[in-house]
């Protein structure tokens, strides 16, 4: 009941039922330290402003603290760990581990918890995750393919990124040539063949271009600094129409190898954390 209303009654009965109302709603403070608040009678019809009493402390632990790495969370979980109480939550897709530092614990039927403290840790791709699994399955053009190989050089192993390097230095060349057939080498590579005009007297030159079938990289799989690489091996298609050639890739079985990065998160937990680890989130989370 708003304090306005409070103020026009005039009878016994809604004089009682706002009383009641008044004693029921506890005010917040809009003040930062203030302290919450009651309005109460005060005699004669009139109201008052009681504050209520706050200890220098809270009579117990509870909020929601968000980290973002692993190690963070290992340390604010033991920080505040109760062997008989504290679980860890885990859920792979999306990413993520719950510590409940005041769940329901165990030895007897009232080891009860209130369950509101929590310290969260949502996993995060990298950019590099992110860069490779957007473009897994597209199909580019020459120079797309050319331009995406030269903007994620580092994450070659093999070929390496000097062979990957040359290879877009290629596309980039013969980017007005014409693409007539392919073959697959001994080695399982794929052998493009192309004509190419020229400005001098012989007007048009041929050529051939190899191109790896398969190739690795090696990424990270999280966000955050000094994050473990993890290595995925993909497949590269063509297709040619109409003298241009068009580049697909498809990373092999990447949710593998993220099992495996949560895997690795997850070890260390198990490691640095003496709590039980329970696949799934608390109610509400």
């Amino acid at each position: 009941m708003e304090l306005e209303q409070i103020l026009e009654v005039n009878t016994n009965a809604a004089v009682l039922a706002a009383m009641v109302a008044c004693f029921s709603e506890v005010h917040k403070n809009p003040h930062q330290d203030g302290r919450d608040f009651v309005i109460v009678p005060a005699g004669g019809g009139q109201w008052k402003v009681e504050y209520l009493e706050r200890p220098p402390l809270p009579i117990r632990k509870s909020g929601i603290v968000d980290v973002y790495d692993v190690e963070s969370l290992c340390k604010y979980a033991d920080r505040h760990l109760d062997k008989d109480f504290s679980v860890i939550y885990a859920r792979l897709n999306p990413a993520k581990f719950i510590a409940v530092l005041n769940d329901h614990g165990m030895g007897h039927k009232d080891a009860t918890g209130w369950g509101d403290h929590h310290c969260v840790f949502d996993l995060k791709h990298s950019p590099e995750y992110a860069a490779w699994i957007a473009r897994s399955g597209k199909p580019m053009d020459q120079a797309q393919f050319g331009e995406f190989i030269e903007a994620n050089l580092p994450d070659f192993t093999q070929p390496p990124g000097a062979a990957m390097y040359e290879l877009a230095l290629n596309f980039r060349a013969k980017q007005e040539a014409s693409y007539s057939g392919a073959i697959r080498t001994q080695s399982g590579d794929i052998e493009l063949t192309y004509t190419q005009k020229t400005t001098d007297a012989v007007g048009a030159v041929a050529g051939k271009m190899t191109v790896p079938e398969r190739f690795s990289i090696e990424i990270p799989v999280w966000a955050g600094l000094n994050q473990k690489k993890h290595a995925f091996a993909a497949r590269l298609r063509y297709r040619l129409g109409g003298g241009t050639v068009a580049f697909t890739f498809e990373l092999d079985r990447p949710h593998k190898v993220v099992e495996r990065a949560f895997e690795d998160v997850l070890s260390v937990i198990r490691e640095k954390v003496a709590a039980p680890v329970f696949f799934g989130l608390p109610q509400g989370a």
